[in-house]
C-alpha cells in the first residue's frame, strides 16, 4: 500500500514537473512570436510609410487588396481585418489564413493569428479596449492586442490570468500593467468574488496584476 501511494505521490509530481515545463515553452513560444509580429509591423511602416491595413496604396502590393484611409490609425473594421493581409502578401510574415472575406468580425486562425498559449489571438487595431481611463493616452494610437475572439467584434475576450499577463509584462515590459509599452486590461469577463474580494486584472488604481486568481480575465496591448 505504501510503496503504491509513494508511486502516486511521484507520479504526480513529475505530471506537475512536466505541465509546468509545457507552460515555460509555450509561454517562450507566445512572447516570441509577439515580438517577431511587432517587428514585423514596424517594418512595414518603415517600408510604406503607413500602417498595415491603414496602407492607401494596397494595390500596389497585391491586386485583391483593400486600401485604408491613409490615417495613419487602424481604427475601423475594415482596416483592421485587412491588416494581417498586407503583412502577409508583403511576406512579412508567413501565416496560413483560413481567409474568408465575407466575414467581418475578428476570428482567430481566419484573419487573427494565433497565438501559442491559452486561448489569444493577436489583432492589429487603433485606440485601447473600453478607453480604460487608467491608461492617459493623450490621443489614440495603435496596438497589437492579445486577447480572445467572440464571434463578433474585435478580439477584447480575456485569454489571460494576472499571473500570466505579469509573465509577459516582465518579459517584453516593464512588469507594471498600465506603464511601459504593454498594458493590460479587463476583458469582457469582467470580474468575480472569491473570498469576498473583487479582483479584476490590473487591481484598481494600485497598477498591480491581481496574482491570487487563476481565472482568465485579461488582455493585453502592446502599443506600436
Amino acid at each position: 500500500m505504501s510503496i503504491s501511494l509513494i508511486f502516486i505521490a511521484l507520479f504526480a509530481i513529475f505530471l506537475s514537473a512536466a505541465n509546468h515545463l509545457k507552460d515555460k515553452a509555450e509561454l517562450q513560444v507566445a512572447i516570441g512570436q509577439i515580438n517577431i509580429y511587432a517587428e514585423a509591423i514596424d517594418n512595414f511602416k518603415d517600408k510604406y510609410n503607413f500602417y498595415p491595413g491603414d496602407f492607401p496604396f494596397a494595390a500596389k502590393i497585391g491586386p485583391e487588396q483593400n486600401s485604408g484611409n491613409g490615417d495613419h490609425l487602424v481604427s475601423d473594421q475594415d482596416e483592421t481585418l485587412n491588416a494581417w493581409l498586407h503583412l502577409d502578401v508583403t511576406e512579412f510574415i508567413f501565416y496560413d489564413f483560413n481567409y474568408n472575406r465575407q466575414l467581418q468580425h475578428a476570428k482567430i486562425t481566419a484573419n487573427m493569428p494565433e497565438l501559442a498559449k491559452g486561448k489569444c489571438g493577436l489583432q492589429i487595431l487603433a485606440d485601447s479596449k473600453l478607453n480604460n481611463v487608467n491608461f492617459h493616452f493623450p490621443k489614440k494610437q495603435n496596438f497589437l492586442r492579445i486577447a480572445a475572439d467572440k464571434n463578433f467584434g474585435n478580439l477584447s475576450w480575456s485569454c489571460l490570468s494576472g499571473f500570466e499577463a505579469k509573465l509577459y509584462d516582465q518579459k517584453i515590459d516593464d512588469g507594471k500593467p498600465l506603464t511601459g509599452n504593454l498594458y493590460a486590461d479587463q476583458g469582457h469577463e469582467l470580474s468575480w468574488q472569491e473570498d469576498n474580494k473583487l479582483c479584476i486584472c490590473p487591481v484598481g488604481n494600485f497598477a498591480e496584476y491581481c496574482l491570487a486568481l487563476k481565472k482568465e480575465t485579461c488582455i493585453m496591448q502592446l502599443a506600436l
